[in-house]
This record gives structure tokens, C-alpha cells and sequence, in this order.
């Protein structure tokens, strides 16, 4: 089965979720803070798509949410005024070259606001 790992970046705590392929229902879902002592907020990220990383299924892609300016197209996050260590920073290549699946990345306010939009 392929799945989708989903990720919310925001100031105080990271979201990380997977979910089958047909499905908005999460199979699994863990929360971190996004700061934490000698941990990079990447270093962060990282960890929490491990943690629920699915053993045995295929994974299609990674999205994620982050604050901030950002650019969708190269997946760099220009800064986040509410993360120190957010700054120009080239997330979803590296993501791309940690888990070897395409990354998407889009600003959180910008894809609630389509989401509700579409509500």
C-alpha cells in the first residue's frame, strides 16, 4: 500500500502523520516540540518523519507545512520568524536526500487558506 507522510511545522510543536493513499484518516500520528536542547529544528523534522515512518509499505511523498516566506518550487523556507535556525533554509531537498521520496513544501497559512476556501 502507498502512503503519504504529512508534517505541520509551527513555533512550539511538530506535527507528523502518515496515511494511506485513499484516505484522509491518519494511521499514525506523533507530536514533538519543534526546539529542543543540542537538536536542530531539522534535526527535529527528521526525527519525527523516522518516528512514524510505515516499516514495509511504500512511501509516495512527504508534504509539509512551515510559517514563514518559502519557496513551493525549490523547497527552501526563507525564514521563520518564530523558529530560529529557519533561515534559508533548503528543506525539502534535504528531506529529498535523507528519505529518497519527492518533497513538497507550501506555506501553512497559504494552503489553510485554500483548504478553507474549498470548504
Amino acid at each position: 500500500m502507498k502512503t503519504h507522510i504529512a508534517i505541520d511545522v509551527g513555533g512550539t510543536q511538530i506535527r507528523a502523520a502518515y496515511f494511506p493513499e485513499d484516505s484522509l484518516t491518519p494511521l499514525r500520528v506523533n507530536k514533538i516540540p519543534t526546539q529542543a536542547e543540542g537538536d536542530t529544528p531539522l534535526d527535529r523534522i527528521t526525527s519525527a518523519i523516522s518516528s512514524i515512518w510505515p516499516q514495509g509499505e511504500e512511501v509516495a511523498a512527504i508534504g509539509i507545512v512551515a510559517p514563514g516566506p518559502i519557496n513551493p518550487y525549490k523547497g527552501i523556507i526563507y525564514t521563520a520568524p518564530n523558529i530560529p535556525g529557519f533561515e534559508n533554509l533548503p528543506l525539502a531537498p534535504l528531506l529529498h536526500e535523507r528519505f529518497n521520496v519527492p518533497v513538497f513544501l507550501g506555506n501553512d497559512a497559504n494552503l489553510a487558506a485554500e483548504q478553507w476556501g474549498k470548504g
